[in-house]
C-alpha cells in the first residue's frame, strides 16, 4: 500500500495476505548524508496479554541491518508515579502562578 503524508513524504507498507498483519515498509528519507532507502521488517508474531507483537523487527539502511528481538512485552504496569511532575518542576510552576520571580537553580560546577 502507498502511503503518501500531509508532507508529501511517501512510503510503501506491506501486509501479510493471509492474516493481515504488517510485514514491513519501504521509504526514502533524507538525511545530512543525502537520501536514503530505509527497509523495515516484522516478523514472528507472538500473543502478548491481548494484543498479537511482531516479536522480531529490523531495518535496513545503507547496508547496515539492525535486528530487535522481543521475548516479553508487558502493558499497564507503569506506577503512576513515573507521570508526576519533578519536586524541582511543581515548584517552578508554583512561583510563576503566584506571581513570585521564577529563577531555575544552576547545578553547582566542580
Amino acid at each position: 500500500m502507498k502511503l503518501v503524508r500531509k508532507n508529501g513524504d511517501e512510503s510503501l507498507e506491506f501486509y501479510n495476505t493471509t492474516n493481515g498483519l504488517p510485514r514491513g515498509s519501504y521509504a526514502v528519507q533524507s538525511s545530512p548524508y543525502g537520501v536514503l532507502a530505509v527497509v523495515s521488517l516484522m516478523d514472528e508474531y507472538k500473543k502478548m496479554g491481548e494484543v498479537l507483537f511482531a516479536t522480531k523487527m529490523s531495518q535496513k539502511l545503507s547496508g547496515l541491518e539492525q535486528v530487535m528481538t522481543f521475548d516479553t512485552v508487558t502493558f499497564d504496569e507503569v506506577s503512576p508515579t513515573a507521570f508526576e511532575m519533578p519536586k524541582e518542576i511543581k515548584t517552578l510552576l508554583t512561583q510563576k502562578k503566584s506571581g513570585a520571580a521564577v529563577v531555575p537553580a544552576i547545578p553547582a560546577i566542580k
